[in-house]
């Protein structure tokens, strides 16, 4: 073999030998990762064991779906409905407060003021009631217009009343006399007050949108987009901005001041049922019909993470420090918990015999609570005791061996 001949051999030798110990780093890093993935999985599934349920209030008398459950600003109390009763529970205890009884008509909205110290309550009498929260005694009474619709009643110190109706027209009772907002274009499904009580937002079922003026009742802009239904609305950032999510499948972000859209939420492949903004404002959280949840970013608005589960996402909800997305479908009794950084299905929560209707974070975090269609509230806690709520996580992408304790995760 002569030196040219030697050189390659050489030369051919060391490439395999490069490309060998090049396999075993990349094999090295990917089996670096892949346990890293399955330490964060069993850190995050950790955490998740640690919730343990418990039937917090128990209505059994009521025959039908809980349609109202608000918590007052502090959480430490529970406003609830049943049939044709308000009740209000301390949210640690369940204990009952007081019932509100004077209503003919089943309560279909309802909120608590900002300090806890009025109730407001809309009903299918066609009526409004304003009562003191500690002698639960009506302070006022409103007349109100035909076929009230499901939609939600907002105050801050319950000065204002706020419900929409079948005949597509808003509304606002402050104090005495009644104020009548002019007719809007079509059926208004949801109704949001800014913070300061001085501008009210309607979105219809033709996905027209107005922003009106409080105190006078005349409309200031209305917001051009959507082009269905609007489901979900919410004024945020200091009345600022508002946040609409609609039946076109998009969420869309708005300027208040000047009625611009500032930002639109494209991805869903079916109508967008609920919507919310992380506390700090960076995170909107988006609940679809196709059955993902889908987390953005708030200014760029480009996805960050999906969620996949549930037949339809009925609600969505992202805990107070924006690390855990809560989502819950129609009809399938659970509440499903999801880790914001990872993207994790950290567990399944199941206790509801009906389904579950409507589900909120205590402000601590320590709790999750959610009321169910068979007149009853449960909250999933976080006790120093070991969890013996024993149902583990099983979806699509995550799984655990429950005879051997082993955690797998296809992250995408």
């Amino acid at each position: 073999m002569n030196f040219f001949e030697k050189y390659i051999c050489s030369t051919v030798c060391i490439l395999m030998l490069s490309s060998s110990v090049h396999c075993m780093q990349s094999e090295i890093e990917e089996e670096t990762v892949e346990i890293r993935q399955r330490d964060e999985l069993r850190r995050a599934y950790a955490r998740a064991k640690e919730w343990d349920i418990k039937t917090v209030i128990d209505l059994p008398n009521c025959r039908k779906d809980i349609l109202v459950m608000e918590f007052s600003a502090d959480k430490k109390t529970i406003l609830t409905e049943c049939d044709k009763r308000a009740c209000l529970f301390e949210s640690e205890t369940g204990k009952l407060i007081r019932e509100f009884e004077g209503h003919i008509g089943t309560i279909i909205a309802g909120a608590v003021g900002a300090e806890g110290k009025t109730i407001v309550t809309s009903s299918q009498d066609k009526t409004v009631r304003v009562w003191n929260a500690h002698t639960g005694k009506v302070l006022r009474q409103f007349a109100s217009h035909p076929h009230l619709s499901d939609s939600s009643l907002e105050t801050g110190e319950a000065k204002n009343g706020l419900t929409d109706s079948l005949e597509s027209t808003g509304r606002l009772w402050n104090k005495d006399p009644l104020r009548l907002f002019k007719k809007l274009f079509d059926l208004i499904w949801c109704v949001s007050l800014s913070p300061d009580e001085r501008l009210l937002f309607t979105g219809s079922h033709d996905g027209t949108a107005w922003v009106w003026d409080v105190e006078s009742g005349k409309p200031l802009m209305q917001l051009k987009g959507h082009t269905e239904t609007i489901f979900s609305a919410e004024i945020y950032s200091c009345g600022t901005r508002i946040l609409t999510a609609s039946s076109d499948g998009t969420a869309r972000l708005w300027d208040i001041k000047s009625g611009n859209e500032l930002m639109k939420y494209s991805g869903h492949t079916k109508g967008i049922n609920s919507a919310v903004v992380s506390p700090c404002g960076t995170m909107i959280l988006t609940g679809s019909g196709d059955r993902t949840a889908i987390l953005w970013n708030s200014e760029t608005g480009k996805p960050i993470r999906t969620f996949i589960g549930h037949i339809r996402i009925s609600c969505v909800s992202l805990s107070f420090d924006g690390t855990i997305v809560l989502t819950t479908g129609y009809n399938d009794k659970t509440v499903r918990l999801w880790d914001v950084n990872t993207g994790i299905y950290l567990r399944q929560l199941q206790g509801p015999r009906a389904s579950i209707l409507a589900v909120a974070f205590r402000s601590d975090q320590m709790a999750i609570l959610a009321a169910s269609g068979e007149g009853s509230v449960h909250s999933w806690s976080r006790p120093s005791v070991e969890d013996t709520y024993t149902e583990i996580i099983s979806s699509e992408n995550c799984y655990l061996d429950k005879d051997t304790d082993e955690l797998g995760c296809t992250l995408q």
